[in-house]
């Protein structure tokens, strides 16, 4: 393994590369007709076969306040001008793999794409409805009934549970050291 060889060198390194051998041996295990929920900015295409039915979640957000939340929890350091070319880069890539998630899609009647745009979650009307639209997606995916489905109760629970809140409460820098100046 390259990747294995090259992690040997870094600080960390032998815990990343457990983290990793743990998630390809669990992600290989699954069974076709399993449910598995994955959250993944990297694209795996694994991850687009290895259940009967599947549905793709992507996100779409203003580049400026994605540089500015990586800023905030770490990942980019202050001067924010100073970071740029690195953002720059890394954006690129996230596009990048955005770009194969959403082609991984296209044409497959197994798999589903819903993309939240994180506008639609301003207000609780609009969160809301991303809400119940997301809902009806899942439901369909998994050829549940949605007629059976009580989905003004899903909505209400999911915007009392996470409406107005971070998207990611717990998202954190991975332990990293803050740079000082």
């Amino acid at each position: 393994d390259e990747w294995a060889n090259a992690l040997q060198n870094v600080d960390g390194g032998q815990d990343i590369k457990s983290e990793m051998d743990n998630y390809y041996s669990k992600r290989d295990s699954v069974e076709p007709s399993s449910v598995v929920i994955a959250k993944s900015h990297e694209f795996d295409e694994t991850l687009t076969t290895m259940c009967d039915r599947r549905l793709v979640l992507t996100s779409s957000r203003d580049k400026e306040e994605v540089f500015d939340s990586a800023l905030s929890l770490g990942w980019f350091t202050q001067p924010k001008e100073e970071s740029r070319w690195w953002f720059e880069t890394y954006y690129d890539l996230w596009q990048q793999w955005g770009h194969c998630w959403v082609s991984a899609t296209e044409g497959d009647d197994a798999t589903a794409r819903f993309d939240l745009n994180f506008k639609q979650l301003s207000t609780e009307g609009s969160f809301r409805a991303v809400v119940r639209l997301m809902a009806y997606e899942l439901a369909k995916v998994l050829q549940l009934d949605d007629t059976l489905m009580d989905m003004n109760g899903i909505v209400d629970k999911v915007v009392d549970r996470d409406f107005q809140r971070e998207l990611n409460p717990t998202l954190t820098n991975g332990d990293q050291l803050r740079p000082t100046a």
